[in-house]
């Protein structure tokens, strides 16, 4: 049984990739909503490097109030370095406060 986290509508969530090399020809990111649709403008978003081997992104999630959709989302993480290119998708839950 795998365990999913759980957050808030509204607050901003962190999405860490840590890789087997230092450095990564390219780290990206999209989300996609409940309904397993990317949410525009968060489709193969850059990562930033935060030190040798660890990317992030972090992402302000919207209000329940302001059009948040409560469910469970999947970020899909795609490190390229030469011509692999690893891909990664973790779930969570965003639920209203």
């Amino acid at each position: 049984m795998s365990h999913l986290a759980v957050h808030k509508l509204g607050t901003a969530l962190k999405v860490v990739s840590v890789i087997n090399e230092n450095t990564a020809d390219s780290a990206k990111i999209t989300i996609k909503d409940p309904s397993d649709v990317e949410i525009t403008g968060l489709v193969d978003i850059n990562m930033t490097k935060v030190a040798n081997k660890v990317y992030q992104y972090i992402w302000q999630t919207t209000l329940y109030a302001e059009g948040g959709v409560e469910g469970i989302y999947t970020a899909v993480v795609k490190i390229k370095i030469g011509s692999y290119t690893g891909v990664s998708e973790v779930e969570f839950k965003l639920e209203r406060t």
